[in-house]
């Protein structure tokens, strides 16, 4: 399993943009939490779902920011308008 997931890492590094294998290796420990919730049904405290939380508005945030241009490429695009 440890090589199978090393593959896939490198994998990841060679097709994705660096912010998106980020954002999947974030998004690993939401997974956990959530099977951790469902299947172990373990209980989390207050703070531990305002982390799982700020973890989520971090990645949509970055996400947003890597894929919404700047109003400079915006101009650039437009011939400097």
């Amino acid at each position: 399993l440890y090589a199978i997931n090393n593959y896939l890492k490198f994998a990841m590094q060679l097709y994705f943009k660096p912010s998106t294998v980020k954002m999947l290796s974030n998004l690993k420990v939401l997974t956990i939490a959530i099977l951790l919730k469902i299947i172990m049904k373990r209980r989390f405290t207050t703070i531990q779902w305002e982390a799982l939380l700020l973890l989520i508005l971090g990645i949509t945030v970055n996400q947003l920011a890597t894929k919404c241009p700047s109003p400079a490429d915006v101009a650039a695009a437009d011939g400097g308008i």
